[in-house]
């Protein structure tokens, strides 16, 4: 079995162009990444003492090519909200901003390239929000994979 397995995998790896990455060959068998973030003041780059915070639980549906996203955050008002790329703790450009709601929730679902699911599968993705108390930034979280 084991070595059926190691054969499967390796005829794979030799199958693919250069440009897949082996976590996507791996993962061809389930359709979903889970995905979850969550976001703190101290992650913010510069860090601050907000005492608000938030969680994000998502997938990325490798099939279609999106990122569907719940956010929810508490102790905060925020302004703005965004999904940026970039590795923990460097600050990086914004990706979409997101559609901040009354009843501390936002829903999104976004289209990501092959390119940027492989950076968002390798934690280069984070979730930044801003608030006229913190307009630098008040709570951040990097995406990370569950499963």
């Amino acid at each position: 079995m084991k070595t059926t397995i190691y054969l499967l995998i390796i005829s794979l790896l030799f199958s693919c162009s250069k440009s897949s990455n082996i976590e996507t060959i791996v993962q061809q068998n389930n359709d979903e990444v889970a995905l979850r973030s969550d976001l703190w003041g101290f992650k913010v780059n510069p860090p601050n003492s907000s005492p608000a915070s938030g969680i994000l639980t998502g997938r990325y549906n490798i099939q279609q090519h999106s990122l569907s996203i719940i956010i929810n955050y508490d102790s905060m008002t925020p302004e703005t909200a965004h999904l940026h790329k970039g590795y923990f703790p460097d600050n990086g450009p914004i990706i979409k901003e997101l559609m901040i709601s009354d009843n501390h929730q936002i829903n999104e679902i976004i289209a990501l390239s092959e390119s940027d699911a492989n950076q968002l599968m390798n934690g280069g993705y984070y979730i930044d929000f801003h608030s006229r108390s913190f307009p630098e930034g008040e709570i951040r979280g990097q995406i990370e994979k569950t499963n």
